[in-house]
């Protein structure tokens, strides 16, 4: 005897074995209802990744689509906004804190007086490609995290 709709148990189908209809899409892999806990989740993910990226029928759409709105559904509820990106200045100013470095330090780690360095974490002046290669090397960190625009 078929069930009504695969147990959450059951493997995902390859796409070259998955029905081309919408009813039995429902009935045989998975009846779209909304996401109500995180193994559900995985399940529609797992359907809909079994579909992505191959051409579909009118039917096989459908059901597609739903299964994306149901999980882009759930991810807006079930997990959290990106923290916003950090500027290069709050980048510099945080390693500066992290290491116990002063302003002088980083005069010194620049090779700048420190009336530029002031300005620097002022955010009067810009850091110079020179800067920027200096700070990757000594704090270990790629050099877009002090690139203006990148992370701002």
């Amino acid at each position: 005897m078929k069930t009504a709709a695969r147990t959450r148990s059951a493997a995902v189908p390859a796409f070259a074995s998955l029905p081309t209809d919408y009813g039995a899409l429902c009935r045989n892999v998975l009846l779209p209802r909304p996401i109500r806990d995180r193994t559900h989740y995985r399940e529609t993910v797992a359907v809909a990744d079994a579909l992505a990226g191959h051409r579909l029928n009118r039917d096989q759409s459908d059901y597609f689509t739903i299964l994306c709105d149901l999980i882009e559904a759930w991810e807006r509820d079930h997990q959290p906004a990106p923290a916003p990106a950090a500027s290069p200045l709050d980048v510099l100013r945080h390693l500066l804190e992290a290491n116990s470095l002063t302003g002088a330090d980083l005069a010194r780690l620049l090779d700048v007086s420190r009336s530029l360095a002031s300005r620097i974490l002022s955010g009067e002046r810009q850091l110079t490609a020179g800067h920027i290669a200096a700070l990757s090397r000594r704090f270990h960190l790629n050099a877009a995290a002090f690139l203006p625009g990148e992370n701002d």
